[in-house]
């Protein structure tokens, strides 16, 4: 059988003590007295005493303990013993272990009781590996909405053994990275797996939320059309043919930030070309505007009277101005990261700031007047609302508007040519109006310190309360966006 090791003290190893105590025996000799003694038989006992050894205790669990010899326990002799080897066995909860007793010669009359101690020690558990187990929780944030896509995404471990970490007994600290990615975006994180001895375990569940990849900047033309007649001005916009160049339809898709560039908006109706070249401004990623130029198409006029006058117009842009709008902010003190709203003022569309009308005539102050409705009905003031704004944990998110302003000033003459001959033309300024042409520009800014707060802005935050490991804790795990 399987020798044991007996812990509780008892030192080195062994598989049994045994104890022999022998009674001293006492003998009869014959005497020259003539009388005869029958001899008495010799007699022997073997009495273990078995012990149960755990990891706390040692329990004498003789009563309880099964015994079983090869043969005995007692003994007799026919008057005499002699002697034999005893296997005593002893079994108790799924142990068992023996002893040899070696029972001596015995004289008649001799007694002997024999002792020996069975030690049955509970074996001690072979030592449990330790064991650190990642089980990372992917999240895709898009268009203000968060999906648990941990099933689907594609997820690496480097070293390259899923996550899970198995020590020899022990486990020392290391380092794993982390790779997920869904629908194009990808983020990698280091998770510190801590030192862990035999027997423990870990089980760190950092979460990576994936943000939908900011969207391309985008610039967009929106000419207006404006048909001036001897009468009236018309808005045209929906019925004139309108050639953009570079032929984009007007629209600028950056890659995703727009580098400054031009677009020349070519308008035609009713046989009249005019054309403008616009300034497409330099725009960063995710940013948006819309231009709207005015393109005025004048109906050309043939007096009937040679000397009666007409009425012709100039454009000439005088300057563009880049205004600083109002700008406002998300605060965010905690830990986590959550979606706000920001309320700002757009503004699109030519604006009347100034006129000045020194004619008197009122078919003249009609023209004049009717250009000045149409082109003024063009301005839009609106107050949108930004929805779906991250707020980062320990910082600001500031919206700022600026606002791009063209101001043109448009002439208008009245031309007239002398009865005798039509090489002799006067121009007489009728009046002068000034316009200012806005376009709106929106911008965000993440991760903006906070004035006197203690904590610098701490990337992304945790965000939806994951990233807290189990068993021993979190241990190095955290949240990722991509930028």
């Amino acid at each position: 059988m399987k020798r044991m090791k007996f812990l509780n003290g008892i030192g080195a190893m062994f598989a049994l003590a045994v104890v022999a105590l022998a009674t001293t025996l006492t003998s009869c000799e014959k005497e020259d007295f003539n009388v005869n003694v029958e001899p008495i038989n010799a007699q022997a006992e073997i009495r273990p005493t078995v012990l149960y050894v755990d990891e706390n205790s040692t329990t004498d669990v003789t009563d309880a303990a099964s015994i079983s010899y090869s043969e005995g326990p007692t003994f007799t002799g026919n008057p005499g013993l002699s002697a034999k080897e005893v296997t005593v066995t002893a079994s108790y909860n799924g142990i068992t272990n023996t002893a040899k007793v070696s029972v001596p010669a015995l004289q008649a009359g001799q007694y002997l009781t024999l002792s020996t101690t069975i030690i049955l020690q509970k074996e001690a558990p072979a030592p449990v590996n330790a064991k650190a187990e990642i089980k990372p929780v992917v999240l895709y944030v898009a268009d203000g909405v968060t999906t648990d896509v941990t099933d689907k995404a594609e997820i690496v471990f480097d070293p390259a053994n899923g996550g899970v970490f198995e020590g020899a007994p022990e486990l020392a600290a290391t380092l794993s990275k982390i790779t997920a990615t869904y629908e194009g975006v990808s983020a990698t994180i280091s998770v510190n797996v801590p030192a862990l001895a035999a027997g423990q375990s870990a089980t760190m569940s950092p979460t990576i939320i994936l943000q939908k990849q900011v969207g391309n900047a985008r610039v967009e033309v929106k000419p207006v059309v404006l048909y001036m007649t001897k009468v009236a001005v018309i808005d045209v916009t929906a019925s004139a043919e309108i050639v953009f160049d570079p032929a984009n339809n007007g629209i600028f898709e950056g890659t995703p930030a727009i580098e400054a560039t031009t677009s020349k908006v070519t308008a035609t109706y009713n046989d009249i070309e005019g054309s403008v070249t616009v300034n497409v401004p330099a725009l960063a990623a995710g940013q948006y505007t819309t231009l709207t130029p005015t393109i005025l198409l004048v109906e050309q006029e043939e007096p009937v009277d040679p000397s009666e006058p007409i009425v012709s117009i100039e454009v000439e842009p005088s300057k563009t101005i880049n205004v600083k709008g109002e700008s406002d902010y998300l605060e965010n003190q905690s830990d986590f990261w959550w979606y706000g709203s920001v309320t700002y003022t757009h503004k699109q569309g030519s604006k009347i700031v100034n006129k000045d009308i020194k004619t008197t005539d009122f078919d003249e102050i009609s023209k004049i007047g009717g250009f000045i409705n149409t082109l003024d009905q063009t301005y839009v003031e609106n107050q949108l609302t930004k929805n779906e704004v991250p707020v980062y944990s320990h910082s600001r998110t500031i919206a700022f508007v600026d606002y791009t302003i063209i101001e043109t000033i448009y002439t208008f003459y009245r031309v007239t040519e002398t009865p005798d001959t039509r090489s002799t033309i006067t121009k007489e300024v009728i009046a002068t109006v000034t316009t200012e042409e806005y376009s709106t520009l929106f911008t965000l800014k993440h991760s903006q310190q906070i004035p006197g707060h203690g904590h610098a802005p701490a990337g992304h935050g945790h965000g939806y309360d994951h990233g807290h490991g189990h068993g021993t804790g979190n241990a190095g795990g955290g949240i990722v966006i991509p930028d």
